[in-house]
């Protein structure tokens, strides 16, 4: 007798996102409305004062940041640095306007653990998926939350 039960889990991730430009913006909000994210930050600029930043990010603890890293004022290596040193250590996902092959291996080689570009709307799968393949490898090693 197989006494197995189904059980449907709703996974909702926080994310936190850093965009610049309005295409972008409009078009990653579009995209995430068929995902259960809750958003709990939303910047239009790209931040000038890291500190109150990273402030922001230990207080809101977002588990991922879609940062659109064609804007970016210093280098990504040292945003991402930046991000790793505060307690909230969210993941990123790099957004651009253009898949170039050398920004996708500067993003990947600085830690992101998604790089995602236009059209947006066709990736929603696989952003979910990158989302909750590294959140739940982060709360595996942590021991649960």
């Amino acid at each position: 007798m197989n006494n197995s039960r189904r059980i449907a889990v709703s996974v909702s991730i926080s994310a936190g996102i850093v965009i610049q430009t309005k295409e972008l913006w409009e078009e990653l909000t579009q995209a995430l409305e068929s995902l259960s994210v809750r958003l709990v930050f939303e910047l239009a600029e790209i931040p000038s004062d890291w500190t109150a930043f990273l402030e922001r990010l230990d207080r809101v603890r977002p588990e991922v940041i879609l940062i659109e890293t064609e804007k970016l004022r210093v280098p990504l290596d040292e945003v991402m640095r930046r991000i790793r040193s505060t307690e909230a250590r969210p993941s990123v996902i790099a957004l651009h306007t253009t898949a170039e092959p050398d920004a996708i291996l500067a993003a990947l080689r600085a830690g992101v653990v998604e790089y995602l570009h236009p059209p947006l709307l066709s990736l929603s799968r696989r952003l979910w998926s990158a989302w909750t393949a590294d959140v739940w490898s982060r709360i595996q090693r942590a021991g649960g939350r």
